[in-house]
């Protein structure tokens, strides 16, 4: 993300928007076959790579509420930091997130292939595609910063800066009616 892209190959502002979009219309999609992912997609939140992490341990973020590798839950987590950013959105996990809207791009460098964007993610509390009885989802709004590096119309790096935590309606400070 720190490297210029030579002259010959830069993205347009248009084109860099657009790729980065890819990624929320995945989320918001359940598929990662609508995201415009290198193979080699790295997902950094809040610093820890979250996504393609080598085998055969993977990596888990680490907190006090995670549970350890020696339990089915723990060794699960670390099978889903191999996976790479289309097959853990394929995994249907993120299917509590209702909409992505308003995607914001503040920031769009076409010398670095860089799009900043601040989302504002709406969780209704319902998991579409779960079973009737299956337990409410989160029921919240957050605010991020998330920033995609694009080479050759593909996303290979996506740092997804602290979240704020709003409560679900309240939108996020710009954006009229965004909260629902």
């Amino acid at each position: 993300m720190t490297e210029d892209v030579p002259p010959g190959k830069r993205a347009s502002r248009d084109l860099l928007f657009r790729v980065a979009n890819t990624y929320f219309d995945a989320l918001e999609g359940d598929s990662g076959k609508i995201g415009a992912f290198s193979d080699h997609c790295v997902r950094h939140e809040n610093g820890y790579q979250t996504v393609n992490n080598p085998p055969p341990g993977g990596r888990m973020m680490p907190a006090p509420f995670v549970p350890t590798a020696d339990t089915e839950q723990g060794r699960e987590m670390l099978r889903f930091s191999m996976l790479t950013c289309s097959e853990q959105i394929d995994t249907k996990i993120f299917a509590y997130m209702k909409h992505i809207r308003p995607r914001r791009a503040l920031i769009i460098d076409e010398q670095k292939g860089l799009v900043g964007t601040f989302p504002l993610f709406v969780h209704d509390g319902i998991v579409r595609g779960g079973a009737p009885d299956a337990p409410p989802g989160m029921l919240q709004n957050l605010v991020t910063m998330e920033t995609f590096g694009i080479r050759d119309g593909l996303i290979h790096h996506v740092e997804a800066f602290p979240f704020v935590t709003l409560p679900y309606g309240l939108g996020n400070g710009w954006t009229k009616g965004s909260g629902r």
